[in-house]
């Protein structure tokens, strides 16, 4: 009896120092907690901000990347909706990282020659065990001195607006070439606290110049007796962006952004 008692509790205590060692090893492979960033910025400017990048600059990436296991990398991505050919922005690179928390500040040359336009910039952070963080992104307006030059002179950058009202678009646009196509958008813009706005782009036009040769535009062209555009009524607080693109018969395209405030 006594020797079925010890062989029972060493058997207990093997089968106990078993599950300890699965236990810890499954600790210190499995890895739930993805690599993060912080301060994340492009010329000093945060994701959320209106970026203009001149053609022939630098496009500055800094920021932090943190982790509880080892950092292998980071991948940054240029990407865009409306510029396409070989003088678009490219940007696809990949670089190491190591340690639980790394700095960076990366440049990188936007040429000469690119074409001026909406770009995103992508970045996602790789730890070691394969995790990977969300993708910070970057919307960026590449500028150079050829593009439509947009006088945009209402509304102001964080203007306050009440549920209910209209937001009148005034001023006009001019450039050295034929204008193409005026497109106008306004969508709700992520953050960090506060009033809070919804859902996707609800307003968009567009405003094509074909035929007749056209290198200025104004907003009475579209309303000829009051000189505006009449934006529906926003009914959802929060913040929205009003966002202008001109494209001309280069190919460029000029972009302007227009942040208001739509309080309760």
């Amino acid at each position: 009896m006594k020797t079925m008692l010890e062989y029972l509790k060493k058997t207990s205590l093997f089968v106990l120092f078993i599950g300890l060692v699965i236990g810890c090893s499954k600790d210190e492979n499995d890895d739930d907690v993805s690599p993060t960033f912080s301060g994340l910025q492009i010329n000093g400017l945060a994701s959320t901000d209106f970026i203009q990048v001149a053609s022939g600059s630098t496009i500055d990436l800094t920021g932090t990347f943190n982790d509880d296991v080892a950092l292998a990398s980071y991948t940054i991505v240029s990407s865009s909706t409306k510029m396409t050919g070989t003088n678009a922005l490219s940007i696809n690179s990949t670089f190491t990282l190591s340690g639980l928390s790394q700095t960076i500040a990366e440049p990188f040359v936007v040429n000469a020659n690119t074409l001026a336009g909406p770009y995103t910039l992508s970045v996602i952070v790789k730890d070691s065990n394969g995790s990977e963080s969300g993708t910070a992104e970057f919307d960026i307006a590449v500028t150079n001195t050829s593009i439509a030059q947009i006088n945009l002179t209402s509304p102001l950058q964080n203007a306050y607006y009440s549920s209910n009202d209209t937001i009148f678009l005034l001023g006009n646009v001019t450039d050295d070439t034929d204008l193409q196509l005026i497109e106008i958008y306004i969508e709700p813009q992520p953050m960090a606290g506060g009033l809070t706005a919804v859902g996707t782009v609800f307003y968009e036009e567009a405003f094509f110049l074909n035929g007749a040769s056209e290198t200025s535009w104004d907003f009475s062209e579209v309303n000829t007796t009051n000189n505006y555009v009449v934006i529906p009524t926003i009914t959802t607080s929060g913040l929205y962006s009003i966002t202008i693109t001109v494209t001309d018969s280069d190919g460029n395209i000029a972009v302007i952004r227009r942040d208001v405030w739509i309080q309760p």
